[in-house]
């Protein structure tokens, strides 16, 4: 895999993610703790898990591996509250 490739990949998640925000300003509120809208996680425990995945890497590539910055959320009903 080529820098150009990993840029790449980044500046799609970018995008992708831009996109989905976008959208939840009109979003009823409901949606967020509804269960198994992506997969068996709600909305909000997936946005969740994006956050600390993006938090994971930003500081994983700082520090190139010697932190792996905060810990994996831990899935359980109560997030899809």
């Amino acid at each position: 895999m080529e820098a150009a490739d990993i840029r790449l990949l980044f500046a799609y998640e970018r995008w992708a993610t831009r996109q989905v925000l976008t959208v939840l300003d009109g979003l009823d509120s409901t949606v967020w703790s509804r269960p198994n809208e992506v997969g068996e996680r709600g909305l909000g425990s997936i946005l969740v898990h994006h956050l600390g995945a993006s938090q994971r890497w930003r500081i994983g590539l700082q520090t190139q591996g010697a932190d792996e910055g905060p810990e994996p959320e831990t899935r359980t009903a109560a997030n899809d509250r």
